[in-house]
């Protein structure tokens, strides 16, 4: 635990598996090592690094922005484990910003972005993608730039409690 005792100003939870599980759109067919797999990943570890700096972070005014994902405000994907996990990113952002006033804590939801998670990588032609919600693929330097505005000076001027959906 050597990090705690080191000073935090701005915190990125970027965290996030997207598995086949979550495409098949299957609840029920979930097996509990398969979902806590996702869960951990997704939510309990940005939940456990949130809590670990939330209250030194209160105390010198600083940002946390927590990547979740539009699938948790889709109905496809609302139950998996995906959407689940993305969604109580959501709800404990909510929460921390009660909890800890003094943090300035924003949420940014992006659509499909062109990683290799969802078969979009390098190499991958993304100018027709046309298959999800919004019509549209993102690239990471898109939601980098927008994490980076929010965590500058002039973010501080986004009320606190925005969720930021990320088309492109």
């Amino acid at each position: 635990k050597w990090f705690a005792t080191k000073k935090v100003n701005i915190l990125i939870n970027n965290a996030g598996i997207f598995t086949d599980i979550d495409r098949r759109g299957r609840f029920v067919s979930v097996s509990i090592e398969d979902f806590l797999k996702i869960w951990d990943t997704n939510f309990e570890g940005m939940k456990n690094l949130t809590l670990l700096y939330a209250e030194q972070m209160h105390d010198t005014r600083g940002k946390i922005i927590n990547i979740a994902s539009i699938c948790a405000d889709f109905p496809r994907f609302q139950f998996t484990p995906y959407g689940l996990s993305k969604a109580s990113v959501i709800g404990f952002s909510e929460e921390i910003r009660k909890t800890y006033p003094n943090l300035k804590v924003q949420v940014i939801e992006p659509g499909s972005v062109a990683t290799d998670m969802g078969y979009l990588g390098i190499g991958k032609d993304i100018s027709r993608y046309e298959s999800n919600t919004l019509n549209h693929v993102i690239i990471p330097e898109q939601i980098a730039a927008l994490a980076a505005f929010l965590a500058s000076d002039v973010g501080n001027y986004v009320s606190n409690n925005t969720v930021i959906a990320a088309a492109g």
